[in-house]
């Protein structure tokens, strides 16, 4: 692998995440890799319907480890507002977690990604080692403030061998209902 010419695009930029789709890496099918863009991915996932800047995504670089490059990648979902709607797909996501979790999320930029996935080859993506279920936090404040309120706090965590791969906005099929968590 060679190092490649990165061009900055001088244009508005709006860090955040706008939707994001959790699936089991059981109920992926295929994935497509071309040119360092995944552009096709077929998985089930359900959207979590959740509000504008309540997630946040981290990548952090470990170094390496037998001669290869690991880097250890932490989701973080928030909501507020604890109730069955949203106990269920958390209690779905803790169970899930033995077989892997794969995610798909877009920016507020409108740009597409997948993680939880690895290089098969050259031109496909694997879900063998997808992330793990490490937190699920809920609260309930004795306040009656936002920061005190009820708040759910999930976060999944795997490591693997290189940062989430970009997306063609065609790229993926999901599953069928979306399930919402509030």
């Amino acid at each position: 692998m060679a190092l490649s010419a990165f061009t900055k695009a001088c244009s508005r930029h709006t860090p955040g995440i706008k939707e994001i789709w959790l699936g089991i890496a059981t109920g992926f099918v295929s994935g497509v890799i071309g040119t360092n863009i995944v552009t096709l991915v077929s998985n089930a996932q359900v959207l979590w319907s959740l509000p504008q800047d309540s997630m946040k995504i981290t990548q952090t670089p470990t170094g390496s480890k037998n001669g290869l490059f690991y880097v250890e990648k932490t989701i973080e979902i928030q909501w507020n507002k604890i109730e069955n709607a949203s106990l269920i797909p958390l209690r779905d996501l803790a169970d899930s977690s033995a077989c892997g979790i794969t995610v798909m999320y877009q920016t507020n930029n409108n740009e597409w990604f997948c993680s939880g996935f690895e290089k098969a080859s050259d031109t496909a993506l694997s879900a063998d080692r997808g992330l793990f279920f490490e937190t699920g936090e809920m609260t309930s404040g004795m306040e009656l403030t936002e920061d005190d309120s009820d708040i759910a706090k999930v976060t999944l965590k795997g490591t693997f061998p290189e940062f989430d791969f970009s997306m063609n906005t065609v790229a993926h099929t999901v599953g069928a209902a979306g399930l919402t968590a509030d």
